[in-house]
């Protein structure tokens, strides 16, 4: 079982001694060296040496302790360097071997291995306590599961845009509603879903389109080198997707200004909880108001073009939804704000569980109480599960 070994903690007993050969520090050398060169272009600041001795000096007081057979090697190995091997784990090694399935069978994989959400990223269980003080008894182990399960969906998506034609969207996705035809847009969405194909969906519709992203800074993936080549993966399969750079946040008003106003489309979504001190509205989601960003909105505004809502929803046996709601041509970004809440209300109601951010929920609820407190006031009664 994949998930077996973050799920087993520290055994019940002594382990016995346990005869090691060299292949196990080899082994996490290499998989250590191979992942902070997988990365796509030059990174000056890397040290590859100082890397390499890193890792010696971190892993050789565990494996002296695993040989000694005080305690299970796993849980001897520090936390920051466990953490990379089950990123190594849960964004690589196991969506690259599920898209070698066909994709009902490695659907059914994916949700088989939800069982195990205590061990896999433990994201269900983080969403399920976030979600608990807001849906009360609808937040139990099957909402945990769901959002699990999403949440795999969403890592596997980039291996799978790799192997995958568009073909697999025809095929396994449904559409409702349509881009428009005659000028560019402002696509909003939320961390709901699974969108990476819906950005193929937007260009294959003939939008040149710009993905808004927030800038990540480097120093958060010093010594992290897996996380570092998924995060690069991930934006360079967005890239090739959409035929077109990302937009990053840092100088993103004026080339997001310039590509509006140029005929090409941008893509963003406005429950970021990074930077939530600057230019937030409250809405209702949820039964709770929560802060989502406004600073797009007003570029929309100002270049002129409609703001298109759209969501995706995961559907059964393989199937996934991709919902686009109508253009909307307000002029103020309150009239835009009000519309869009009332188009992404009703269509989220249907499965909380497909909202990435649950474990982020305070973070939005203290925002709204922070610089919009009368708005805070305004909540409807938990345990609803109701919007």
């Amino acid at each position: 079982m994949l998930a077996a070994p973050l799920a087993s903690g520290v055994s019940s007993g002594p382990s016995p001694p346990r005869r090691h050969d060299g292949s196990t520090i080899c082994g996490l050398h290499l998989i250590f060296t191979l992942s902070a060169r997988t990365t796509f272009g030059p990174d000056p600041t890397f040290d590859a040496s100082l890397f390499r001795d890193r890792v010696r000096a971190a892993l050789a007081p565990s494996i002296a302790s695993s040989v000694a057979g005080n305690v299970p090697f796993w849980t001897t190995v520090p936390m920051n360097w466990r953490n990379e091997l089950a990123t190594l784990r849960d964004y690589i090694l196991l969506p690259w071997i599920l898209i070698l399935l066909p994709w009902r069978w490695a659907w059914g994989v994916l949700w088989w291995l939800t069982r195990y959400a205590n061990a896999y990223d433990a994201h269900g269980l983080r969403s399920r306590a976030g979600a608990s003080p807001v849906l009360g008894a609808s937040a139990d182990a099957g909402f945990a599961r769901r959002t699990q399960f999403v949440r795999m969906l969403d890592i596997i998506d980039a291996p799978l845009s790799f192997f995958r034609s568009d073909r697999h969207l025809q095929r396994w996705w449904d559409v409702d509603g349509a881009w428009p035809k005659d000028s560019a847009c402002l696509a909003i969405s939320l961390h709901y879903g699974n969108g990476l194909w819906a950005l193929r969906h937007l260009q294959l519709n003939g939008h040149r389109t710009h993905l808004i992203a927030q800038r990540i800074d480097p120093a958060w993936f010093k010594w992290r080198p897996v996380t570092r080549a998924v995060m690069a993966f991930r934006e360079w399969r967005v890239v090739r997707l959409m035929e077109t750079p990302i937009i990053h946040s840092g100088g993103a008003r004026a080339r997001s200004l310039e590509a509006l106003r140029n005929g090409r489309s941008i893509v963003a979504v406005l429950d970021n909880p990074q930077g939530l001190e600057r230019g937030v509205v409250p809405v209702q989601m949820f039964g709770r108001r929560l802060a989502l960003h406004t600073g797009i909105l007003h570029l929309g505004l100002e270049a002129g073009v409609p703001v298109v809502p759209y969501l995706t929803s995961i559907e059964a046996n393989g199937r996934r939804r991709l919902r686009i709601g109508p253009a909307i041509r307000a002029t103020d970004v309150a009239a835009i704000c009000s519309q869009l809440e009332a188009w992404f209300q009703p269509s989220i109601a249907t499965d909380p569980a497909g909202w990435h951010l649950w474990p982020h929920i305070r973070e939005f609820e203290d925002t709204v109480a922070r610089y919009h407190p009368a708005a805070a006031d305004d909540t409807a009664s938990p345990a609803t599960g109701q919007l």
